[in-house]
């Protein structure tokens, strides 16, 4: 049979007294693991919204492409009007363009053809710089294709 001691005697107090720092050491070894995960999946939620915004803007800015209605079609006009709708869609969404990039083929060239726009924009991880040796900045790109009308 076991020696059984009763929960307040002394005996029982000094088991208790010696592994009551356990459940600290294994907070400091499990929070910092904890919340960098926690920070990770916050930072790649954000990077994600701003990934799909740059798939929307780049997708309008083909749409005001291909249905670019003027007298003469110029490509220099369209392209410059495809870039402005691309930041503007982009600003709206609360996103910085500065190092924002738009690139565009294939205006004016004729009904059934394909204008494919190009967008680009730089994105740092701000939660998390530098962790373990990681990158601390990538470039999302979007692009889109469609047929001129």
């Amino acid at each position: 049979m076991k020696n059984f001691t009763a929960p307040n005697t002394p005996a029982s107090r000094n088991g208790r007294r010696h592994k009551s720092g356990t459940s600290v050491v294994e907070m400091a070894i499990v929070l910092p693991l904890l919340l960098t995960l926690m920070f990770a999946i916050g930072e790649f939620g954000i990077m994600f919204t701003q990934y799909q915004t740059l798939i929307n803007a780049a997708r309008e800015g083909a749409r005001t492409g291909v249905l670019f209605r003027g007298t003469t079609c110029a490509a220099a006009t369209v392209k410059s009007q495809i870039s402005t709708t691309v930041n503007t869609y982009m600003v709206g969404s609360g996103i910085q363009t500065g190092a924002l990039t738009t690139t565009s083929s294939g205006e004016c060239a004729g009904a059934g053809t394909q204008l494919v726009v190009r967008s680009e924009v730089p994105y740092s991880f701000a939660a998390l710089p530098g962790l373990a040796g990681l990158q601390s900045s990538i470039t999302l790109s979007a692009r889109s294709t469609m047929r001129n009308e």
